[in-house]
């Protein structure tokens, strides 16, 4: 309710300051979620060339490296205190943008938004809240986002009707400078790119299905190459005590790669496996073939949509209960990636084809 407090105290002290602002000049995407949604996000960056960013420090790496993004506000460094959240909703106010983006319409976002005092478009969706939905109503437009509904899509109908996915691709990072590759991308071999968990543990597979997908892997001449963070390396060591890899290797970049070059590094991969991750958007950002278990996520919101996917639909009887506006942190039911010999069949089927 602060928030809402203020802008009806600010907004009639902002018409007359207007006039002392520069001419207005670039785009500011507001994008305050984790790394997979700042995957998707830049959709946004492909179709208006160049903007700003007000982002989460998390995705700081991947914005400054960024030739498309020009000014990055660090929202960590502002939203600690009321008085930091005025002074950016002013900073942005005094920068005079042309429009404003907010793709995580939570209050604080919106107050920036509406601060900035000038054209603004985000969305409501299934989640918004009584305050959200006050400040709503000083956006110039608002469009209304379902659990029907692709983010990709939504996203870019805020600058254009008639944008989608189709049209505008999402791209990782257009690197100002281009990092250079780990050694162990040097040979030839086909690589399997594989993130045995995630930040959110309910989207972590488990040891019994990764088995079966090491089993299948370890057929095939090619190398597997795991991501993620330090803390996994105890998951794959478990792992390794479970399987027997025959034709196959396995290269562990855990713990070592700087965000900035995992866009590129993933790029390389033949193939890619994982749950709902950031690894895997980012290798459908490069139509890397993926191989994605559902598990409790809904994915009519967010998924791969690349030429080359296989979505492994969970048996679970409770699912999709876990939305990009809703997430869920604990599980409903048992059994959320527990594949059928059926779905086994298939997923040899895409592998074999892919690594051909």
């Amino acid at each position: 309710m602060i928030y809402l407090i203020l802008i009806v105290l600010l907004k009639p002290l902002l018409y007359p300051l207007s006039l002392f602002r520069p001419k207005k000049s670039g785009s500011l995407v507001i994008q305050s979620a984790k790394i997979g949604d700042y995957i998707n996000t830049t959709v946004m960056f492909e179709a208006l060339g160049v903007c700003d960013v007000a982002i989460e420090s998390g995705n700081l790496e991947l914005a400054k490296n960024d030739a498309r993004i020009e000014h990055i506000w660090v929202l960590d460094a502002y939203k600690r205190t009321l008085a930091g959240r005025l002074a950016l909703g002013f900073a942005i106010f005094w920068h005079h943008y042309e429009a404003i983006y907010v793709l995580t319409p939570n209050n604080l976002n919106l107050f920036l938004a509406v601060m900035g005092h000038t054209h603004t478009a985000t969305f409501s969706h299934y989640k918004t809240g009584k305050t959200a939905k006050m400040l709503l109503k000083f956006c110039n437009k608002v469009s209304m986002y379902t659990k029907d509904d692709l983010t990709l899509d939504t996203y870019l109908g805020l600058i254009k009707e008639g944008l989608n996915h189709n049209n505008i691709k999402k791209n990782a990072i257009l690197y100002k400078n281009r990092p250079p590759l780990p050694a162990s991308l040097a040979s030839n071999a086909k690589k399997v790119g594989v993130a045995l968990s995630a930040g959110n543990k309910i989207k972590e597979l488990g040891i019994k299905e990764w088995k079966k997908l090491f089993k299948i892997l370890g057929e095939q001449d090619a190398e597997i190459h795991i991501f993620g963070i330090e803390s996994e390396k105890k998951l794959l060591n478990a792992l390794l005590t479970e399987i027997e890899q025959t034709r196959s290797q396995i290269v562990s970049h855990l713990g070592e790669l700087p965000l900035v070059t995992l866009p590129l590094t993933i790029s390389k991969m033949n193939l890619f496996i994982s749950s709902d991750t950031g690894g895997m958007y980012i290798a459908d950002s490069y139509n890397v073939p993926i191989i994605v278990f559902e598990g409790p996520c809904c994915m009519k919101e967010q998924r791969p949509v690349g030429d080359k996917t296989l979505i492994v639909k969970s048996n679970a009887p409770c699912v999709p209960f876990s939305f990009v506006f809703d997430t869920a942190y604990k599980k409903k039911c048992d059994g959320l990636y527990d594949t059928t010999d059926e779905q086994q069949q298939e997923i040899k089927a895409f592998i074999v084809e892919v690594l051909r």
